[in-house]
């Protein structure tokens, strides 16, 4: 990081100031951006730690996803404000950054990306802080447990709390195999996935409740064209052996037909031969009128 000194002074004038007169420059912008690209904050957690907490204020404040909260029902816009308080409050019992952080991160940065429903983004951020693992700030895990039960600090914890925030390792007396970590960092996001899952498929039920109550009443219809059809292939059958039966009769007919247009040919050419002979006779006739 370049500008690492001049986030530094940001960072110091930013914890100076009032809550209400907080405001994140682009500098700490950047910063977050980095730490959700690496999962690395390379200063002390006491330093980025209101910058993290007045983020995530600011995301939970401006939430817009595609169902509004006017759609909303009062029990869930509640519990939507629930899971808003509960996310500050885990987030403020940190002494150390999660190791989720850079998820954390990511959600902050991009709460759409992944999430379509405000419930299920909240959800999804409560996870990622629902951890015991923390991480310094070079990315290295340290199993610091936050003590986070009903809003107490054990003594062991607090004892911990006390020691000064260092950058380095040196400090932390604790340390946890990094592969039971990167375990624990995929349990938490496989998690995270099961119940986008669980919930996907609890508002597919009712649809699929509904395509059986069609498909029930399908059924008898169903049922109905079939004994039509078995009704019909008998009657079908027998057409089939009308039709063959009348076949020899129509080619017969056709036969008869044929000898009768013959016969009426040549009743035709008898009539003309007559016709000849009449004139004929008549013309003799009156020749011999004439002569007589």
């Amino acid at each position: 990081m370049e500008n690492t000194q001049e986030i530094l002074l940001e960072l110091d004038e930013f914890n100076n100031k009032k809550d209400e007169n907080l405001e994140i420059t682009q500098n700490l912008e950047n910063f977050l951006e980095i730490v959700a690209k690496t999962g690395i904050y390379i200063f002390p957690w006491t330093k980025v730690k209101k910058l993290f907490i007045k983020k995530t204020r600011n995301v939970l404040a401006d939430l817009n996803f595609s169902t509004s909260t006017q759609t909303l029902s009062p029990s869930k816009i509640s519990y939507a404000n629930q899971l808003k308080s509960q996310i500050i409050e885990r987030f403020e019992s940190f002494n150390n950054a999660p190791f989720t952080i850079q998820r954390i991160s990511e959600l902050l940065l991009k709460p759409t990306n992944n999430y379509t429903q405000q419930e299920k983004y909240l959800r999804g951020l409560e996870k990622c802080l629902m951890v015991v693992t923390t991480i310094d700030p070079n990315g290295n895990k340290i199993l610091v447990e936050n003590g986070y039960s009903n809003g107490k600090i054990s003594e062991s914890e607090e004892a911990l709390n006390k020691l000064p925030m260092t950058p380095n390792l040196n400090q932390v007396e604790i340390q946890v195999n990094k592969e039971e970590s990167d375990k624990m960092d995929h349990e938490v996001r496989q998690n995270a996935c099961l119940s986008e899952d669980q919930e996907t498929i609890e508002q597919t039920e009712p649809m699929a409740h509904e395509n059986q109550d069609t498909t029930e009443q399908a059924e008898p219809m169903a049922h109905e064209n079939q004994d039509t059809t078995e009704q019909a292939e008998p009657m079908a059958h027998e057409n089939q052996v009308t039709i063959e039966q009348a076949e020899p009769m129509v080619q017969e007919n056709q036969e008869m037909t044929k000898q009768t247009e013959s016969m009426l040919h040549e009743n035709r050419e008898s009539v003309e031969q007559i016709e000849v002979m009449v004139n004929e006779n008549q013309t003799e006739s009156k020749t011999e009128a004439k002569s007589c």
